[in-house]
Formats: structure tokens, C-alpha cells, sequence
């Protein structure tokens, strides 16, 4: 696509390429966004640039970078204005570079991933990304992050295993989706923390992208779905940028992906390793916490219910959210933990 370049307040920027542009879009896309206003946006700029980047940015009415955010997809015009007030060449090699560096993580998954069957690798590529998200990330409990979101994969495996045994036909490529989406359910959100997406020197935040380009090469037909989903999976608690858990819920049910892959998190949050508290303060926002889930959870089922195309696929979906009911101790999860390895690590399993 034949692109001009465009003026700017610090002069002309280069033409965006394809490949920038869906960045971009990727990356500021407000799915998953309270109301924009300036200073929402301004956080939201500086939390996911970095303030060296921004500050100029920062410093204008903000009406541009409130446009920039209510449309979709954005536009070259948008894009441009997004950046005005920055330098062109910082605006280009960032976008390039973490263009590029998308490109290079997707290289380091699958070379950790050789050897895996290619009916598996997706989830082998997915565990792999996931393993480096949540490096060094650990929960209340004293586990780590990774083991948190393996654990709901294995979840989602099991339930998976239970319908088909019931009879229920289920798409091998949709388990595989599900399965390896939470594995990086919560990647964008660890590494939105601890990096920037234009700083050269650091891991690039696992982006919406980047999970639409791993899957597409892995050939998996619901690519474009899978990054909707990973967009609307990452909250960010307590930034303004980000909408209240119940309003993060209810914007994530427009897709049938985030409504099949949500409840395994909330499950094994709530029931298998529910944060540990100890004062009456954490007590009482553990039991506000905890009506959440359970409104979220009926929340969810009901529109994953709304997304089906047909009766058998509400009993299949009615039924899953059954079995994941009953999943409700460490010890039990750890036996399916011990399954997903097998099923994904050991040939022929």
C-alpha cells in the first residue's frame, strides 16, 4: 500500500507501513478502555511509552490523543497525530523496532519449542512466551505467576477431556486456542508492568500482536479472535485508563474466547489457590472480591450461551462451566497440571 508522509509539528514524518499501522492498532485500540478523556489518555500514554517519549505529547490539549483512541481501526492521519509534538525519527525507529522485536521473540518460542509435534507447538510457543512474561513474577500465595496460568490451561484441558468423553463434539483447533490463550492470559498485563514498548533494551510488552502473529503462524484459524481476546483480558488494576472488574467483565463478553477462557482464571483465583489474608481489612475486600467472581462467573456463562451458534454448542458450553464448578482444590489441579505437560512435552502423548 502506497503511503505519503505527513506533516506534523516537528515536520514531516516518514509514511507508516502496513506492519506500523497494525501495531499501532494493536497497541492503542481502546477495547478494554473506560471513557477516554485527556488526562485518561495521558496516563494511559505514559504508562505504556514511558514519560521520556510522552512528555511533549503530554504537554498538548490532549483532544488528538482522545480521537486517537475512539476510533477503530486507526488511521495514518490518527497515527500521526497520536505523535505530533515528537520527534519523527523517534516515532519510526520505535515503531520499527518494536515491530522487530515482535519478530524476535516469536523466533526465540519456536526455537525453545523444537522438536514439539506441530499439533501441539502452538501451546508449546504460548508456554514458552508465557514462561519469559512472568519471569520472576510471583504471587501473594509464594507461587509463581507461570504456575498460576499453566494451571488454568490444565483446567481448560481437563474440562476439554470431559466433554468429549460426554459425547460433545469439540474443535481440536478451538481447544488448542483456548488453551494456549491462557497460558498468556495475563502476559500482557506482567510485561505492561516492567517494560516499554519503545525501549530498545528491554522486552517489548506482550501486545495483542504479537499473539495474532504467533498464532497465525502456527495456522490457527481463530488468530485474529485470539488477539481481540488478549486485548480485553488485560486489565490493569487500579490505572484510570482501565474500567471497574464488573465494567472489564461486561466489555469482555463480546467475544466468545474471552467468555470461554475468563472463567478458568476466576476459578482457580476463587476456589484452587485464593489469595492468602490475614487482617480484617483484607478480609472484607477478599469477600467484595469474591462476589465479583461470583457475579462475573454467571456474567459469563450467559454470554458465552448468547455467543452459540447452535443447542449443542449451549450444552457443550452449559456443561463446561459445570465441570469447571467442581474444580476446587490444589491437589486436583496438580494432576492436570501433570496431564498438559505430557499432552504438550511428551511425543505421542
Amino acid at each position: 500500500m502506497a503511503m505519503t508522509s505527513l506533516e506534523t509539528s516537528t515536520g514531516s514524518l516518514p509514511a507508516f507501513t502496513e506492519a506500523q499501522l497494525e501495531l499501532a492498532d494493536m497497541t492503542f485500540n481502546p477495547m478494554n478502555r473506560r471513557e477516554a478523556t485527556p488526562e485518561v489518555m495521558g496516563t494511559y500514554l505514559t504508562d505504556i511509552y514511558g514519560r521520556e517519549l510522552c512528555q511533549d505529547r503530554l504537554m498538548l490539549t490532549g483532544a488528538l490523543a482522545v480521537d486517537a483512541f475512539i476510533s477503530v481501526p486507526i488511521s495514518e492521519e490518527q497515527l500521526t497525530d497520536m505523535f505530533s509534538g515528537i520527534e519523527a525519527d523517534i516515532v519510526a525507529d520505535g515503531l520499527e523496532g518494536a515491530n522487530s522485536r515482535t519478530k524476535t521473540q516469536i523466533q526465540e518460542a519456536l526455537a525453545q519449542s523444537e522438536g514439539v509435534p506441530d499439533e501441539k507447538k502452538l501451546m508449546a510457543v504460548s508456554d514458552a512466551l508465557a514462561q519469559k512474561a512472568y519471569e520472576g513474577v510471583f504471587r501473594k500465595t509464594g507461587s509463581t505467576h507461570h504456575s498460576h496460568a499453566f494451571a488454568a490451561a490444565a483446567m481448560a484441558h481437563h474440562v476439554f477431556g470431559k466433554l468429549r468423553t460426554e459425547g460433545h463434539e469439540i474443535d481440536p483447533v478451538f481447544e488448542e486456542t483456548v488453551v494456549s490463550l491462557l497460558l498468556l492470559h495475563d502476559a500482557g498485563e506482567e510485561t505492561m508492568r516492567a517494560s516499554k514498548h519503545f525501549d530498545p533494551n528491554r522486552t517489548d510488552s506482550y501486545h495483542s500482536l504479537l499473539v495474532k502473529r504467533i498464532f497465525e503462524r502456527m495456522g490457527n484459524d481463530y488468530a485474529s479472535d485470539a488477539a481481540d481476546a488478549m486485548r480485553y483480558m488485560t486489565h490493569l488494576k487500579e490505572r484510570p485508563w482501565m474500567p471497574s472488574y464488573m465494567d472489564y467483565i461486561l466489555i469482555g463478553t463480546q467475544s466468545l474466547l474471552f467468555c470461554q477462557v475468563k472463567p478458568y482464571d476466576i476459578q482457580h483465583n476463587h476456589e484452587v489457590e485464593p489469595k492468602p489474608v490475614t487482617t480484617d481489612e483484607e478480609k472484607a475486600k477478599r469477600a467484595h472480591k469474591w462476589e465479583d467472581y461470583d457475579a462475573a462467573k454467571s456474567f459469563l456463562e450467559l454470554n458465552a450461551m448468547l455467543h452459540a451458534k447452535n443447542r449443542e454448542d449451549r450444552d457443550a458450553i452449559k456443561r463446561s462451566y459445570e465441570h469447571i464448578a467442581r474444580i476446587r482444590n490444589a491437589p486436583q489441579v496438580a494432576k492436570m497440571v501433570t496431564r498438559l505437560q505430557a499432552t504438550i512435552y511428551t511425543e505421542n502423548s
